[in-house]
Formats: structure tokens, C-alpha cells, sequence
């Protein structure tokens, strides 16, 4: 996931490590020197891994999504409490304090009861509504194509699925909502207490294809009363444009704002502060 340039400025760093690309023969050899594992590789091998520290009794910090599948998350939370280890899901957001003070607004009750949220990300920049698979080509030298996929079907190596665009493929990735929705349905889930839904809807989609997730899509989750807490939506917009209408207005507030577009200080009569970067890591305009 990380690129070129990023990957020699670790190793320089810490050029005296150790370094494994088969995790299994790292907790062979090194297990005895390992206390805990991150673990940050792309999203279908996070429960393999994960598991595999467990059961040698290393405590694990798994990054975001905890992995592709319900089943498999929850055999984590089983083997987290078998094998009586330390662990954590990341997801950095959580850490921010605006995330806090989102959900302390809620429980204060300043805003009454809250019963439908709506909540999106933009696009992102892997493959979405492919219908057929990439073409193939030549394995990178710096990359062993069987230990990538893992427990993956087999397939030829094309382009389209490292460093990043992974996150793209049913196999590999889950897509936005695994990337960005975990960190913008975060203030939602720990302000609300939101546990398991009683129903997830697929509400529309578009570019739908058996590869890839969808170009466009709207997911419905409907969530039961949490003690004094009623009901609750949760509409998710994936990958949502300036120009979808339901995921910028709500019904009621149709002439209203809500999910206001990206720069957009020049609306309010801000401009962008000199030497401000985008998110893409571009030039100022």
C-alpha cells in the first residue's frame, strides 16, 4: 500500500530489521521477540493474519475495515477472547476531537431525537463497475504474487490491483465504505450506540458488476431503539457526486444544503490560504 519512495525511507530507517515478506516464517523465527503485530495489508488477508498472531498469543492492532466478511469478523472477537489477547480495530478518525464532540452534542440532547442520517464519500480512485477482468501482465520483480493473494482464488497478476487499487475488487478490497465510510460513519456509530442492523437494503446502484463494487450506490441500514434512543436509518451514499440529489438533499430540506461540496471557502467569501495543499496533495489554485 505504501508507495516506492515511502517504503526505502522505512527500511533506511530501521535497516538493521529483520525483514519477512511470508508473515507465516516471520512468527516462526521471530515470535519469541514479538509481543504485538499491526497488521495493514489489504483488507482479505486481515483476518489470516490476524488469527495466526492470536493464536501464538500476540496482541494485534488490525487496521480498518477489520475484514471483508461478518463471518470473519466475528471469528476475530471469538479468538481475541480464547486466546486472551489485547486488540484493536484502527481507524484514526476515532481520535479526532470533533468526533467527540459530534457524539456529546447527540447525548446532550440538544438536537432532539435523531432517527435518519445520511451519510457519503466521494469516489475513489480504484476500479469500480468492471465487466471484465484486467488484462494480464508481468509480475513486478519486488513482488511475490502467490503470498499477495493469499487465500484469494489464483488469477494472472494485472496492474489494476497493486499498490492500491485492491480496495476496488469484491476478492481483495471493500471499497468505499471499507475505506472512507468507517471513518465518516464513525461519529454516527459512537454518538447513536449503534450495534448490529436489523436489515441492510441495497437501494439503488449503478455500474454493477460481479469484479468490482458498483460506480455509484445508496445502502439503507436499519437500526432498532438502543435504551432511550429510538429507531434509526442510516442511508450510506457511496461514492456520491456534487450532482446526486439524494445525497445532497433530504426530504424537508430540499432547498437546503446539506453535505456541503468540496471547495467551497470561495462560497462563503473564504479564500484558500496561501500554501494550502488539496487532499490529492496538488498545488493551490
Amino acid at each position: 500500500m505504501w508507495t516506492k519512495c515511502a517504503r526505502r525511507r522505512i527500511f533506511s530507517k530501521f535497516d538493521k530489521a529483520a525483514k519477512y515478506k511470508d508473515f507465516r516464517v516471520m512468527l516462526d523465527k521471530e515470535g519469541k521477540n514479538i509481543d504485538a503485530c499491526t497488521i495493514g495489508i489489504p483488507d482479505h488477508m486481515h483476518a489470516t493474519v490476524a488469527l495466526a498472531c492470536m493464536q501464538r498469543g500476540k496482541h494485534v492492532y488490525v487496521e480498518k475495515p477489520l475484514r471483508r466478511t461478518p463471518w470473519e469478523a466475528r471469528l476475530l472477537a471469538d479468538a481475541a477472547l480464547k486466546y486472551k489477547v489485547a486488540t484493536q480495530m484502527g481507524n484514526q478518525g476515532y481520535s479526532h476531537e470533533s468526533i467527540r464532540t459530534a457524539a456529546e452534542i447527540v447525548w446532550s440532547g440538544e438536537i432532539g431525537d435523531v432517527t435518519e442520517v445520511h451519510v457519503s464519500a466521494s469516489p475513489g480512485t480504484h476500479p469500480t463497475g468492471l465487466q471484465e477482468p484486467p488484462a494480464e501482465n508481468s509480475v513486478p520483480g519486488t513482488l511475490d504474487w502467490d503470498l499477495w493473494l493469499g487465500d484469494a482464488t489464483m488469477r494472472p497478476y494485472a496492474a489494476e490491483y497493486t499498490p492500491y487499487n485492491w480496495r476496488g475488487f469484491f476478492d481483495f478490497g471493500t471499497g468505499q465504505i471499507g475505506s472512507w465510510g468507517i471513518h465518516t460513519m464513525g461519529p454516527v456509530n459512537l454518538a447513536l450506540q449503534l450495534g448490529a442492523p436489523l436489515s441492510v437494503e441495497l437501494v439503488q446502484d449503478s455500474g454493477r458488476s460481479k469484479l468490482t463494487f458498483p460506480e455509484r450506490a445508496v445502502s439503507k441500514f436499519n437500526f432498532p431503539a438502543r435504551g432511550e434512543m429510538p429507531p434509526v436509518t442510516i442511508f450510506w451514499h457511496d461514492s456520491a457526486r456534487p450532482d446526486d440529489p439524494e445525497a445532497y438533499r433530504v426530504p424537508g430540506l430540499e432547498n437546503e444544503t446539506i453535505l456541503p461540496p468540496s471547495e467551497n471557502l470561495g462560497e462563503k467569501g473564504r479564500g484558500r490560504p496561501a500554501g494550502l495543499r488539496t487532499n490529492a496533495g496538488g498545488p493551490p489554485p
